[in-house]
């Protein structure tokens, strides 16, 4: 799989590039059966629900100073499932996750020799739910740059009427910004981080441009660590289910539980991350 000269061009001016088929008809259905394994817990797999609340306080102070959470931990799945590090329990998606051809598209795009899975999810969102709020992914991940790139698969059509991403083209440019808690739309870490700022809690309505992805199974959109994305509500009678891959470029800097809690890797803060902190691809 190659991105051509326009297909990045676009990705560097609007912070996102799709749709980009990566599975086959098959291989989109049989990711999609073994996703339903998953929500059945037929497998144990780590699941959360992405809309509870999400309390993240600090410790220490200095090179000391720590964030952990509160709340926000694993939960049992019950509007909007996100299950983590998937690739970890089941072949099925270790095989895409380590697929060389989709590896190939995030090398593209960081213009580095060789990237890391950082994490895998799967993020399902059932019938008649609301909108997940606007943000960006960095302000989520212990990485100091946004040197990654998450590969967003569909493995249901993505519509705007079943809760298919919306994004604002460019927003990547405007710099870092607040996370916010997925269940209020609240933002997190103000005082961790005073000069970040909020991403808007309806861009349109602030003027800015909004592009829906239109995915087919088996189709993907790749987007920046800092472009704002949500997604609509889900009106339809069934799941909308994706598989989302980060992959992250070999030796960006770790910031760990200084920006975000994250299940230890092994990786001091400050410190270079490379494969054995986490896989190459």
């Amino acid at each position: 799989m190659t991105l051509t000269a326009e297909q990045v061009a676009s990705y560097r001016a609007d912070g996102f590039v799709h749709p980009i088929r990566v599975l086959d008809d098959a291989g989109a259905s049989d990711l999609r059966a073994a996703l339903d394994d998953h929500l059945r817990a037929d497998i144990p797999t780590d699941a959360y629900e992405l809309t509870d609340p999400i309390a993240i306080r600090a410790t220490g102070s200095g090179e000391a100073r720590r964030l952990e959470y509160v709340t926000g931990g694993r939960s049992t799945p019950h509007t909007f499932p996100f299950l983590f590090n998937i690739w970890r329990f089941d072949d099925r998606f270790r095989r895409v996750a380590f697929d060389s051809g989709i590896a190939d598209l995030a090398r593209q795009l960081l213009d580095c020799s060789e990237v890391l899975l950082m994490e895998d999810n799967a993020i399902v969102k059932y019938p008649h739910t609301g909108t997940l709020p606007w943000h960006q992914d960095l302000g989520y991940w212990p990485i100091v740059e946004p040197e990654a790139v998450t590969v967003w698969i569909a493995l249901d059509p993505m519509t705007p009427h079943n809760g298919g991403m919306q994004l604002v083209p460019g927003s990547q440019r405007r710099g870092e910004r607040l996370p916010v808690d997925f269940g209020t739309g609240a933002s997190l870490l103000a005082d961790e981080r005073p000069h970040a700022g909020t991403v808007p809690v309806d861009p349109a309505a602030e003027g800015h441009p909004v592009v829906s992805y239109l995915l087919a199974p088996g189709e993907a959109g790749l987007h920046d660590p800092l472009v704002w994305h949500a997604s609509w509500p889900n009106d339809s009678d069934a799941p909308r289910c994706a598989y989302a891959l980060r992959y992250l470029r070999s030796g960006a800097v770790w910031w760990g539980d200084r920006r975000m809690p994250y299940d230890d890797i092994g990786c001091r803060v400050g410190e270079r991350v490379d494969g054995r902190h986490f896989p190459a691809v």
